[in-house]
């Protein structure tokens, strides 16, 4: 069996949704990562010691498929198009931020007990967090410390997009293979692994690092999933390579973490998307066929992302005597909830409102 009618699949335009399904998995990895801070001790390993490898998978997605949207910017300024990709990114995330910002800042505040003098200083040290600028070094008081992930792929973005549209041969996308090899080569020698994104490095964020690397090898990954998808690879195959590749980084980041082994599982990684994105595996036509069961993982993935480290400030205070395998199932059910709420209250992140998009 060949690829599942590759000629029908526009080269560029292809949407994989297999991706979305993988982004609710990889959120939930980095979710039980965070169970660690359940008890007051925070003695306990949590139950996905590596977990934190999820967000390098967000950074790869997101660096393939800006590479993939790039051509819609064709106004010819790289600096107005830019800002154009760059105010289209935040428009679509930041309804889903500012809740769970609303919502920490508000536990925090109830938590501390703090006076009204206090909540307005916390206040006014938090707007780095809000203007997405923690990752660039700015201090401040931190409330839903996972935005520095959204942080950093800002930042980074704001560096390689103008870079991507400069590259107009998609031949050339080889550069940014170069600086994801740099970007992680650099963390190998510093840190040993990926664990830590908030470790400052005298200029900058470990974190802001590890999305420059991520960011750029999704973008090599862009041209990888076309060379993929014009191939004559058999389809159970590859099929069977994106699972073993996946479920390989999901199973060593169960059992082990902290590791130079993190940098092994970037690689499988971006394999893994390649192949999802490129539309050719027996695989992405099963989740193809039930697209509208998979898409909307990525928008449950997002606000999960954003709304669960909430309850690792509020189970140390509620949950003194209760141990951590009774508050674990607990903790992923609050957080389900909380991102159901988010998204039954939010806007769509597809259709921000009106008042956002006012020049």
């Amino acid at each position: 069996m060949r690829g599942h009618d590759r000629a029908a699949v526009p080269d560029p335009a292809y949407m994989a949704v297999s991706i979305e399904f993988w982004r609710l998995v990889f959120c939930l990895a980095v979710v039980l990562y965070h169970s660690c801070y359940l008890t007051p001790t925070r003695s306990l390993t949590s139950v996905f010691q590596g977990g934190y490898i999820g967000v390098d998978f967000f950074f790869i997605v997101s660096g393939l498929l800006m590479a993939k949207n790039v051509s819609k910017y064709t106004s010819g300024s790289v600096f107005y198009d830019t800002c154009s990709f760059i105010r289209r990114k935040i428009l679509r995330i930041y309804p889903c931020l500012l809740f769970a910002f609303m919502v920490s800042f508000i536990v925090r505040m109830t938590i501390c007990d703090c006076a009204p003098a206090q909540i307005a200083s916390c206040a006014v040290r938090s707007l780095p967090e809000l203007m997405l600028l923690r990752m660039s070094g700015i201090g401040g008081y931190w409330v839903n410390t996972p935005t520095w992930y959204i942080s950093a792929m800002v930042i980074s973005m704001l560096v390689l997009f103008p870079m991507l549209l400069r590259v107009k041969d998609k031949s050339h996308y080889s550069v940014f293979m170069l600086l994801a090899v740099l970007s992680y080569g650099w963390l190998f020698f510093t840190m040993g692994s990926l664990e830590n994104p908030y470790k400052w490095q005298g200029t900058f964020y470990s974190g802001l690092v590890r999305a420059f690397g991520g960011i750029s090898l999704g973008v090599f990954c862009f041209t990888l999933s076309i060379k993929l998808r014009k191939s004559n690879f058999d389809a159970t195959a590859l099929s069977a390579l994106e699972l073993l590749c996946y479920l390989t980084v999901l199973l060593h980041s169960f059992m082990k973490g902290r590791s130079f082994a993190d940098f092994l599982l970037i690689a499988l990684l971006a394999v893994a998307v390649s192949l999802s994105f490129s539309g050719g595996s027996s695989a992405s036509s099963f989740f193809d066929k039930h697209e509208r069961f998979f898409l909307p993982c990525g928008e449950l993935s997002f606000a999960l992302y954003l709304n669960h480290r909430v309850f690792t400030i509020i189970f140390p205070v509620v949950g003194w005597n209760v141990g951590y395998y009774i508050l674990l199932p607990i903790y992923i059910l609050c957080s389900f909830c909380a991102a159901a709420v988010a998204m039954l209250i939010v806007p769509d992140a597809k259709r921000p409102p009106r008042f956002l998009l006012r020049r």
